[in-house]
This record gives structure tokens, sequence and C-alpha cells, in this order.
């Protein structure tokens, strides 16, 4: 019984096996960029995917079409391909028709002749722009849970020396150890709150609300919040306001947040360095219409 063919031997029987569609259509609508290049790396056939994403890159070099370069890339695989007749792949960053840059996996491929002479390479690449983002994003993810787990246990240390300072001082009613360790228990529930805080809002998926408002006046507000907590640890908290700055619309809540990580860093920092007792938040324009904060 003869056996039955896998693969269509001609674009006569790829008709046939799929109505109204041909090998040229199916090689356009592959998920991936196709494209045959010379031992000059010239382009010589190129899928619409290619076409769509990199314009109509047919006689060009393949160099000067991803990354707009004359030179050859340094870990070319069509190049090694044609040097040994082996399968090659590579990670490139390129940069579209629209001037966007990405991220593709290449595949390159000898096409051999009767002689077993590589007469020329298919390529083919696969945009994975999105699975580096979200790849990157898990390992931001993992090491951000990794340090607040950190945090959060320093914290609670923090707290179990202080109730145990307290306990200890109302045994021996001394009444100033007890406010010292409530001092350090104070700081630390500070301390959890924030972190709490910070957890509950980065995790709340919810629209930007943007509202005309003053860049000096959140500075202000800010200020006001840290300035009882500050004064405790000895720290200066002072502004450097640009009274000529414009009002603008931002998500009031968001710039807040981010004020207060600003400012709560910078007195970490105090803490951790005895010679820093001033803080000092600046906002000024710079350009036409940003507006920057920043702490030295």
């Amino acid at each position: 019984m003869p056996k039955k063919k896998r693969y269509p031997a001609n674009e006569s029987d790829t008709a046939s096996i799929i109505p109204g569609l041909n090998l040229e259509q199916i090689i356009d609508n592959l998920p991936c960029y196709v494209s045959i290049q010379d031992r000059d790396l010239r382009i010589l056939f190129a899928n619409e995917n290619f076409k769509r994403d990199f314009g109509d890159g047919t006689g060009k070099l393949c160099h000067s079409v991803y990354k707009g370069s004359p030179d050859i890339c340094p870990n070319c695989p069509v190049h090694k391909t044609f040097q040994d007749k082996r399968v090659h792949i590579t990670e490139e960053t390129v940069q579209l028709a629209d001037g966007r840059i990405c991220q593709i996996f290449i595949q390159a491929s000898p096409v051999l002749n009767n002689d077993g002479e590589v007469t020329a390479v298919i390529e083919m690449a696969t945009n994975i722009t999105r699975i580096k983002i979200e790849r990157k994003e898990l390992i931001t993810l993992g090491q951000s849970i990794a340090l607040l787990s950190h945090g959060i246990k320093n914290i609670l240390e923090g707290l179990q020396g202080g109730a145990y300072v307290v306990d200890e001082a109302f045994k021996d009613g001394d009444m100033e150890l007890a406010r010292k360790g409530w001092g350090i228990v104070n700081k630390n529930i500070f301390d959890i709150t924030d972190v709490v805080q910070n957890i509950l809002y980065s995790s709340k998926n919810r629209p930007l609300k943007y509202e005309i408002t003053s860049p000096g006046q959140l500075v202000k507000d800010s200020f006001a919040l840290f300035k009882e907590k500050a004064a405790g640890l000895r720290i200066r908290l002072r502004e450097q306001i640009n009274p000529h700055l414009p009002e603008i619309s931002v998500d009031t809540a968001s710039v807040r947040q981010m004020l207060h990580n600003l400012i709560w860093n910078g007195l970490q920092a105090c803490i951790n360095d005895k010679k820093k007792r001033i803080i000092s938040l600046v906002s000024k324009q710079i350009f036409m219409m940003m507006i920057i904060f920043f702490l030295k």
C-alpha cells in the first residue's frame, strides 16, 4: 500500500488541500517575518508580515532594513549559515518602519542546490517584544517581593523589640524606659502602615483622575504630612518651590503618593547617614510643560 504524502509536492497540491489558498498566501499569513537573503545579505523575498512592519525591503540589505545600519550585525545568523550550512538562531533589537523598537527572535536555515552549496538563506523572525517586557516585569515583581519581605521582617522585629522594652518597663515601673520602648513601637507602626498603604495603592487597577492643581501646593501638603515625623527624627524638611510654576493637570493621588515615597526615602537616607540632617524637596519647570520633583 503506497504511503500517503504528508506535505504537498507543489503549489497545485497545496491548492487541493486548502481550496483558494496557494503557497505564497500561506507564507504571507505565517505569524512571523519570513525573508530569503543572498550571500551579500540582500533581501530577495519578504512575506507580507515583514513588509507591513519593516516596509518593502526587497533588494535592500537586511541590516539597513532592520537597523538602518550600513554594517553587518556582529552576530548575524544568516552570515553564519552561509559559512557552515547550519541552522543558527539569535535575538536582535531592531527598528520597525514606524520607528518603534522591538526585540525579535531569528532562525536562519540554508537553501542548498544540487551540489550541496548554500545558494540562499531563509530567515524567520518572531517579534518577542511583549514576552521580553512581561519577563522583565515578572523579574522585577520577584525582586520587589523579596525586598518587601525583608522590609516587613525588619519592621516586625522592631515591633517585637519595642514591645519587649515596654513590657519590661511596666514590670519595673520605669516610665522613661516605657516612653523609649513606645517610641520604637510607634516608629515601626508608622513604617508598616506606609508599606501596607503602598501595597493597596499599587494593587488597585484604577483609571487616572486628572484635575487642575498647583505643584507647589502638592509639595506643601506632603511636607505637612511628614513634619512631625521628621521633627521626631531631628531632620529638617525644606521646600524649594519655584513661585512661577503654572497649574497643571495631573492625577493628584498618584503624584501625592510619589511625593510621599520620595520624602520617606529621603528620611530613610538621613536615618542611615547621620551627617544628613536636611531634606530639600525641589519642584521646578523644565522645557515647556514638564514639572519635575527631586530631593537634594
